[in-house]
């Protein structure tokens, strides 16, 4: 957020109170680090279509001199399997990701296994590939997003907010 909010025309000063500078227990650094479009609601799929592009964009954009950026994207896919019980909803989650845009592809059982033989088919029904989406790095990215915003002028101070005034 710290980032994104020295980026915007005007911001002034960002101060960011980071409790624990060392991110030892942040939840990020634990994060799998998905980036997929697999969802069922339109607001979720257009704020993952911004994160897809933002990140693979990141390791340019997020350059500072002397530090890499790289986030170590990997364009893998990522396939949700249902059985019968979810089938429907799958089927119809399909139709609106490619009526979005997403590149989306639904796969019978043969079909599954014809594009993917070491998956188990056995009581699967349905199918839905997204193989544009991918993988990151999350600590990497937190880190690229911290030397950013200190670079474009954010103040980072290991500190722990205690109350807000109004």
């Amino acid at each position: 957020i710290a980032y994104h909010l020295i980026q915007l025309a005007g911001a002034g000063t960002v101060l960011l109170l980071e409790r624990d500078h060392t991110y030892t227990h942040a939840a990020t650094p634990l994060a799998n680090g998905g980036i997929r479009r697999l969802f069922s609601l339109p607001e979720n799929i257009q704020m993952a279509d911004f994160g897809l592009s933002f990140y693979q964009r990141f390791s340019k954009d997020m350059r500072v001199e002397g530090h890499s950026a790289d986030i170590g994207f990997r364009r893998q896919g990522y396939l949700f399997l249902s059985d019968n019980g979810g089938a429907a909803q799958m089927e119809e989650n399909f139709r609106m990701q490619e009526s979005m845009g997403v590149p989306v592809t639904l796969l019978n059982p043969t079909e599954l296994s014809r594009r993917f033989p070491s998956v188990k088919t056995t009581g699967v029904d349905l199918a839905v590939l997204s193989d544009q989406d991918g993988w990151i790095d999350p600590h990497a990215a937190l880190m690229g997003f911290r030397r950013k915003a200190i670079a474009s002028g954010v103040t980072y101070q290991e500190a722990e907010e205690i109350r807000l005034e109004k």
